[in-house]
């Protein structure tokens, strides 16, 4: 005999095992602390020091010490656009972070004077508490009509290349099947002093395609 539930019942029951699993929450070996209100984290990653690097979606870039102490002023706050999933999607640090200080963004941008919209990967060297130095190292245009499907993650891979996911930005029906289209994919990168450049061994020759077919890859992992 099949069980059928309607949506109420779901709920119910969700609601159920999130009270179950917060009575029990007095007997956890931990405790639960609010050290900082940010309205919508979207990425986070932990520097060799012990510091946090985590970015909200509304522009500002934070640190804290790895004592959890927040820094006064954000490390850095962008101009974005606000609309639906727009916004700051991801942060990187670089390898030899601790040497060379660098860390990468990918965010969406306020739109150009004329009114043409991008999607940025920007590298900013982290100096004493600020970012100083932006260097743009992937602009790409950016006609999402309904603001979402970014993407959206940076990281490193083990090899040393830098790999960055973009959703269909909304354009599901053909562009993420092209691979002659950025949407819809997981890049693959080498940082060349100041430029992006594609890798030899990338599975299409000439492409920074590594993976395609992709709806919205909001995050990975290696």
């Amino acid at each position: 005999m099949r069980a059928r539930f309607s949506g109420i019942t779901i709920m119910v029951l969700l609601l159920m095992g999130i009270t179950a699993r917060a009575q029990d929450a007095s007997s956890l070996p931990y405790q639960v602390e609010l050290l900082y209100k940010v309205p919508l984290i979207t990425s986070m990653v932990w520097a060799p020091d012990g510091r946090l690097f985590f970015t909200d979606k509304n522009g500002p870039v934070y640190v804290a010490s790895a004592e959890g102490e927040l820094q006064d002023t954000p490390l850095l706050t962008l101009e974005v656009r606000q609309e639906n999933e727009d916004g700051v999607q991801s942060i990187a640090l670089d390898p030899n972070f601790a040497e060379n200080g660098y860390f990468y963004i990918y965010y969406t941008p306020v739109p150009e004077a004329d009114g043409s919209m991008f999607n940025v990967v920007t590298r900013f060297t982290e100096r004493d508490g600020t970012a100083v130095e932006p260097v743009d190292m992937l602009r790409f245009p950016n006609q999402s009509p309904l603001h979402q499907h970014h993407g959206g993650r940076l990281a490193f891979g083990p090899d040393g290349y830098l790999y960055l996911s973009v959703g269909d930005l909304s354009h599901w029906n053909v562009r993420s099947q092209n691979t002659d289209d950025i949407e819809g994919k997981i890049h693959r990168f080498a940082v060349v002093g100041d430029e992006l450049q594609i890798p030899d061994d990338n599975p299409f020759p000439g492409s920074s395609v590594w993976a395609y077919g992709i709806r919205n890859a909001y995050s990975f992992i290696f």
